[in-house]
Order: C-alpha cells, then sequence, then structure tokens
C-alpha cells in the first residue's frame, strides 16, 4: 500500500493482473460483478495497564491471535463488522487483515482524509480505528462494489465491576427489614412497615411502583421473610396460608398449610420449606402437596438461621438447575453448612437430592455469616452477609457450592450506608440490584461483560 492509484492506473493493472491469469489456450475471461467474501484478522497489538509492585501505573504490550474473532458481511448494505468486539486495548490503528474477493477482484482502501484510493494487500497494515471505506474492483475493470468496514474493540474492561448508585426511595427507607427478588424484568421489594409487609416493584431502580394486594387478610410483619420467586410467580407465606401472583398485586390463595412452617426457597418448578422441626420439604405442584425432601445427609446438618437459597440454570444441561442453599447449624460451630440440589424438569427425570457440600479438607469453606443472602452472578453464586454486626467480604463460588473465595471484584459500594438487618440483593442476570432500609438506598452493580 505504497502508492496512489487513479482510476486510469487502476484500469491498468487490472488488465495487467488478469492477462497473467490466463492461460496460452485459453482467452482471459472478464467478470462485471464484485464482491468481498470473506475478511479475517491477524495478530494484533494489545496494550494493558497494570501496577507495579511500586504502585506506579505501567502499560505493556502483548499480542493477540484475531484471526478468532468473525466478521460478518452483510452484502445487502454493504457492510463488514466483527459482532464480537476485540478486547480493550486492541491497537486498531495498525491492523494487519486478509481479506478475499470473488473472481479475484482487487481491493482498495479509500484514504480517511481525502478521496484517494490505496491498493489493499495482505502484508500492510490498516489504520481501523474508524470505519473505512473499501472498494473491491471487478475484473472488467469498470463495475464496483463499496463496503464500510468497521472494525469494533471494547471500551470498557469485561473483567471491570462497578456500582451506580440510584435515586433513593422514601418509601424503602421505612422498611425495618426486606427481602428482593426478580420476576421477569420486574424487580420486586418485600419488607416490614410498621408491622405489615409491604412491597414495591421496579424495571429500572428509579421509577417505583406501590403494590396493593388484593387480599382482604393483612399481611403479617414476618411474611416477607417467606416470599419467593420460581419462574412466573411469586409465593409468599401469610402465617399459615401460601399465596402466589404473577404481578404482586392479584394474589391467588393456595391455601392454608401445615406441613411447613416456613417457606425458604424455589426452583423453576419446585418449591421448599422447613419444618416446625426442621425437616426439607418440597411441593412440585406449586405448593397444593408437599412431601420430605431427599438429602443425602444427617437432618441435623440443615441449617437453621439464616436460610438463604438461590437457583441458577446447569448451562450444560437442558431444563436443570442448580440449587444452592447455606445458613448457620450448631452441627457446624466452624462454618455455614452449605447443600446443593440438581433440579431436572424434564418429562423422565427422577426427583434429584440434596447434596451436603463436605468440609473436609475445604480451605475455602463459606463462613458463618449473618443476614446472609445467596445472589446468582457470573455463572456462580455469590454470599453476601455480616459479621458481629458489620458487612464482610463478598464470598464467590464458581463451582456450585463446594468453595466460596474472596473476589477483589465484588466489594459493596463504599457509600453505602444502611443497617446490617435492613438490606436486600437480588439479580437479574446482568446487574446486582442492592438495597438499604434507612436511606432508602438503591445500588445497581454490573459486570461490564455481561452487559456485552
Amino acid at each position: 500500500m505504497k502508492k496512489l492509484v487513479n482510476a486510469a492506473c487502476m484500469l491498468l493493472v487490472i488488465a495487467v493482473l488478469t492477462s497473467c491469469l490466463k492461460s496460452n489456450d485459453d482467452e482471459a475471461v472478464y467478470y462485471n460483478d464484485a464482491a468481498i467474501t470473506s475478511f479475517t484478522l491477524g495478530t494484533l497489538n494489545r496494550y494493558l495497564h497494570t501496577t507495579t509492585a511500586a504502585g506506579k501505573d505501567s502499560i505493556y504490550k502483548t499480542s493477540v491471535a484475531a484471526s478468532s474473532y468473525k466478521f460478518n458481511i452483510d452484502q445487502i448494505n454493504h457492510v463488514i463488522f466483527n459482532p464480537d468486539s476485540l478486547p480493550l486495548g486492541i491497537d486498531a490503528s495498525k491492523v494487519v487483515c486478509t481479506i478475499g474477493t470473488k473472481n479475484n477482484g482487487i481491493v482498495v482502501i479509500k484514504n480517511l482524509n481525502n478521496d484517494s484510493l490505496k491498493f489493499y494487500t495482505s502484508s500492510d497494515s490498516i489504520d481501523f480505528s474508524q470505519p473505512r471505506e473499501a472498494r473491491v474492483y471487478a475484473t472488467d475493470g469498470m463495475s464496483y462494489q463499496k463496503y464500510t468496514i468497521k472494525v469494533n474493540v471494547h471500551q470498557e474492561d469485561g473483567d471491570a465491576f462497578g456500582w451506580k448508585q440510584m435515586a433513593d426511595n422514601n418509601q424503602l427507607a421505612a422498611l425495618s427489614g426486606m427481602k428482593a427478588m426478580v420476576l421477569g424484568k420486574r424487580i420486586f421489594v418485600f419488607g416490614n412497615d410498621g408491622g405489615t409487609t409491604v412491597g414495591y416493584t421496579t424495571t429500572d431502580g428509579n421509577e417505583w411502583t406501590t403494590l396493593t394486594p388484593n387480599i382482604n387478610t393483612p399481611l403479617t410483619a414476618g411474611a416477607y421473610k417467606q416470599t419467593v420467586a420460581n419462574a412466573d410467580s411469586i409465593y409468599m407465606m401469610n402465617g399459615n396460608m401460601l399465596l402466589r401472583t404473577a404481578d404482586g398485586s392479584r394474589w391467588d390463595e393456595i391455601g392454608e398449610t401445615t406441613a411447613i412452617a416456613k417457606l425458604i426457597g424455589a426452583s423453576k418448578k419446585e418449591l421448599y420449606g422447613m419444618t416446625a422441626d426442621n425437616k426439607l420439604m418440597v411441593s412440585r405442584d406449586g405448593g397444593h402437596q408437599w412431601q420430605a425432601d431427599a438429602i443425602d445427609a444427617s437432618a441435623s446438618l440443615l441449617p437453621t438461621a439464616p436460610v438463604a437459597t438461590t437457583c441458577y440454570p446447569m448451562n450444560m444441561a437442558d431444563s436443570t438447575d442448580y440449587v444452592v442453599m447455606a445458613g448457620n447449624s450448631t452441627a457446624n460451630a466452624k462454618a455455614a453448612v452449605v447443600w446443593r440440589k440438581i433440579a431436572e424438569y424434564n418429562y423422565h427425570s427422577e426427583p434429584g437430592q440434596w447434596v451436603y457440600m463436605e468440609a473436609d479438607g475445604n480451605r475455602y469453606e463459606l463462613p458463618q455469616l449473618d443476614n446472609l443472602t445467596l445472589v446468582p452472578y457470573d455463572d456462580g453464586v455469590l454470599a453476601i452477609g455480616t459479621v458481629n454486626g458489620n458487612f464482610t467480604y463478598i464470598y464467590q463460588s464458581r463451582d456450585n457450592g463446594i468453595t466460596w473465595k474472596k473476589n477483589k471484584y465484588y466489594q459493596l459500594p463504599n457509600d453505602f450506608d444502611t443497617s446490617t438487618t435492613r438490606y436486600a440483593a437480588t439479580s437479574d442476570g446482568v446487574n446486582i440490584w442492592l438495597f438499604g432500609g434507612v436511606n432508602g438506598e438503591v445500588w445497581r452493580g454490573r459486570l461490564n461483560k455481561l452487559a456485552w
């Protein structure tokens, strides 16, 4: 790409190239159609920031084999682009690429600053820091097609996690205890306000709607603690009455039940509860019937208080969830007790059982935490809780409840100001939502790559 070309020079070059393609016995065939048929990147430079042992910022260069990044070619709008952006720090101003064409068409790249054209060669680097116009000329020397080539590069670190504070909510500030969950695209927060459970919902963390349940019996002060969500409904235990709603306002009475003393969790299609003597129960028909759930260890190892559960899909299997339960138990004074269940929903699937995560030899047990909340996030589970009345580290399990490690990326906001007994957390898959009941704080946390 050393020489500028004009139209006359291009015609001459095309004529020479096509004449070289013919044999002694055949006449050259000149085509009048032109198209770019493939676009592949070569090895690119990437510049990354790091911190030296002395605490100073430093930049180092590494290489990225970028051929695995697929480029789509829109032949209708003549746009070439990579749907998956290249990593942060890629130097898009010096890109080596391979461009394939139909019928050996000739590719030229338009100058960024004027209308001059340069021949494309696969050995030269091209500045793709902004979209570039490319033309492919047919071998007849007359026909050509214009394309816009866009090399997309992430402008943020995919592994960076940050919090954004939303508008405070005075209604949340009045809650003396709360629990949060997500159903569909809506976030629900239930809590105790003056001895009665009340509820609020939002889609963006800023605009809230007060729920007005269509039930005659007031919701008890502790009903919010026994509120869970499955795939399509929210369930709540109000005294002995099990309620269900799809929107938080219109509630149906499932019926009174003495089979469980408290409702503790849900998977997509199962509800889980505890009896008064701390036996684990399951309902597979929306709370109408309950039966003892299978466990593989002593019931004495089941958590007593707090009891936190969460559910998330098993990526390697269809219609299958991981369900994780954790809490404190007098049977284990050193760490929390953690249980895991694989819940399968296929027609011929056998009921799963709860498996106790043995602590022997485990250097990364989940410590005992008060006010424990489990949040499914980033292909794992986050555990948020308190120790001696203070918020502590957020622990992450990436092996479905076996090991729990501190992750430097996941920390509560520095300005999060609430009582340790007046907070709630949940996740919509992309964002972590954190709520505080003293000032009505609302925080949205996000790992960048989950929003891409």
